[in-house]
Formats: C-alpha cells, sequence, structure tokens
C-alpha cells in the first residue's frame, strides 16, 4: 500500500513539474519594446539599452520597423547579444536586421521598413544602429514572441 500511495504521489508530482513548464513554455504573447524613440543620430553608432530576453519567455521570433527621417541613412542596423550582460558581440556570420535605409526607402518610400530576424539563443540583446551622410531620426519598435 505504501508503495502505491508513492507511486501515486510521485505520478502526481511529474505530472505538476510537467504541466507546469509546459503552461510556462506556452506564452505566445507579443512584446513590443521602443529601443528607439525620435532619436537623433549624426553620423555615428546608437546603441539601444540590453533587453534580458528571459522576462518575455520568446519563441524564437523577432521582427524589427524602423522609421527614418532626415538627410541621414541608417547604413546598418544590427542586433548584438550577450549572455553576461556586459560583452556585447555580433555574431559571426550574423546579418544585419537592415541596411542603407533613407527618409525615402521601404516599400511605401516613406523612411519606414518592416523586417524579421533570426538571433542566435542569448541572454541579453540590444540594437545598434551606424548613420551616414548627416543626421537621421530614427524610431524603431523591436517585437519579440
Amino acid at each position: 500500500m505504501k508503495h502505491r500511495i508513492a507511486g501515486i504521489a510521485l505520478a502526481g508530482l511529474a505530472f505538476c513539474l510537467v504541466f507546469g513548464l509546459l503552461a510556462e513554455a506556452e506564452d505566445n504573447n507579443i512584446y513590443v519594446v521602443q529601443p528607439f524613440n525620435a532619436a537623433a543620430i549624426d553620423e555615428t553608432n546608437q546603441v539601444s539599452i540590453a533587453y534580458e530576453l528571459s522576462q518575455f519567455k520568446p519563441e524564437g521570433f523577432f521582427s524589427f520597423q524602423i522609421a527614418v527621417t532626415g538627410t541621414g541613412v541608417v547604413q546598418t542596423a544590427k542586433y548584438e547579444l550577450s549572455n553576461s550582460g556586459s560583452d556585447f558581440v555580433t555574431p559571426t556570420g550574423a546579418s544585419d536586421i537592415v541596411s542603407n535605409i533613407a527618409s525615402n526607402s521601404g516599400p511605401n518610400s516613406d523612411g519606414v521598413t518592416f523586417v524579421s530576424f533570426d538571433p542566435e539563443i542569448a541572454r541579453f540583446l540590444r540594437i545598434r544602429i551606424a548613420v551616414t551622410n548627416g543626421l537621421a531620426t530614427v524610431s524603431g519598435w523591436l517585437a519579440i514572441q
């Protein structure tokens, strides 16, 4: 009888653990943060704050919408990753999120572009934007699921 009760208790514990882990992983929410809000960038690099990805429980889906005005051109927007939170790197072989975005770029020629990207697994992610050819005002929205 003791073994049967212990077996039932163990099965119940295993069920609770598995169900709890599955419930936590099935977030399916889409989180949107704005790393750049009308940021004036003048032929330099600007880096967003670092986002700790565990707070979003990502499924691995990322997209970035960027809006550019002014004479400057966003030469590149790229992601940088870190597991420590202090040393950020662009992974070897990583593609830029976007490149060469001007105020007349995008499908509507209005400086707005929307892309998805696929970063490697990491604890922290931030976005780095490099501008050339003058001053660009940049807004960017990062969606994470």
